[in-house]
């Protein structure tokens, strides 16, 4: 109403679902820059475009991951446990979760949710250690991500691996909040700021200049995402709404050119999906977030098994 021709954001999956019903009603082309949740671009909007990969997509490349290191290592990973808050983007991240996992040849022996920002969770992690999973997949915002690693901590809970998605695992106040407690859990996520793609350098130490912190995962998306919607303004040549739109439609950024320093090129489909958005696993190591998948970006390469709580120094 204030006259925006444009609109980006936002972090949480449910705030996103109701911003882009406004962009909607308005028609006002709306850039998904952070929220994930798959339905998010299944309502058949026309003005939402998100250049960024789905939840499920996350999980596709979870389980993507989960097979590499299989064949990679010469291992068997057959049991998982899935533990995520409840609100939209843990649900939908679930359903994700159950609906790959047969076709990819993964059993979930733990399904097991909590409330959002919650301040006990050793009952959920209880019942996680007695599934004995060769694997956990988890997703968690900032509080709740910490709280989960403690209790896990606490709790002498073991397993292959801990895999996180986005959110408070990709957060650098997760590592700073618990230093060595985080070492080895992995993330999957949209973005590392070591992986191999043409401007990343540039652009995460012209950040660090200007912040005093490391360009992040979120940074990242936003960044692209304003370049996305520079490309848009400058072919249509106009601020008028419609005009970005039909411009937004023919975005074709290839990864690494004009501001695109995704994994991946951009190019929204008729759902204004990227159709070609694909994630990074990045793990936690020597204090810093290391991406090690896919191999062509990564920078380092996994630590797997994960050592055991007590045989870490």
């Amino acid at each position: 109403q204030a006259g925006a021709v444009a609109i980006m954001g936002a972090f949480q999956s449910s705030v996103v679902f109701a911003t882009t019903q406004i962009a909607e009603k308005y028609k006002t082309p709306h850039i998904v820059g952070i929220g994930v949740a798959e339905k998010i671009t299944q309502r058949g909007f026309k003005y939402t475009f998100r250049p960024i990969a789905t939840d499920a997509w996350h999980i596709r490349d979870e389980y993507e991951y989960l097979n590499y290191i299989q064949k990679k290592r010469g291992i068997k990973i057959k049991t998982i446990g899935i533990l995520y808050e409840d609100t939209l983007w843990g649900q939908s991240s679930a359903a994700a979760w159950k609906r790959f996992a047969p076709e990819k040849g993964y059993s979930i022996v733990a399904d097991l949710s909590y409330p959002h920002a919650t301040s006990d969770v050793t009952g959920v992690i209880s019942k996680l250690k007695a599934a004995n999973p060769d694997v956990v997949l988890t997703v968690a915002y900032i509080s709740d991500a910490i709280l989960v690693t403690k209790t896990m901590k606490d709790l002498d809970f073991n397993t292959q691996a801990i895999i996180g998605m986005g959110g408070g695992h990709q957060d650098n106040a997760y590592i700073q909040a618990l230093g060595k407690l985080t070492e080895y859990v992995s993330v999957c996520e949209n973005w590392e700021n070591d992986v191999k793609i043409p401007g990343v350098k540039e652009a995460n130490e012209n950040f660090l200049k200007r912040n005093g912190v490391e360009m992040d995962c979120v940074a990242s998306m936003c960044y692209t995402c304003v370049y996305v919607l520079k490309d848009a303004l400058e072919r249509a040549a106009s601020t008028d709404r419609e005009k970005i739109r039909e411009a937004l439609t023919k975005t074709h950024l290839k990864s690494g050119e004009k501001g695109n320093i995704q994994p991946s090129s951009i190019i929204f489909g008729e759902d204004g999906q990227n159709k070609d958005a694909r994630t990074v696993i990045a793990q936690i190591q020597n204090g810093k977030r290391r991406s090690v998948f896919p191999e062509e970006y990564a920078a380092s390469k996994p630590i797997w098994p994960i050592p055991k709580w007590k045989d870490r120094k």
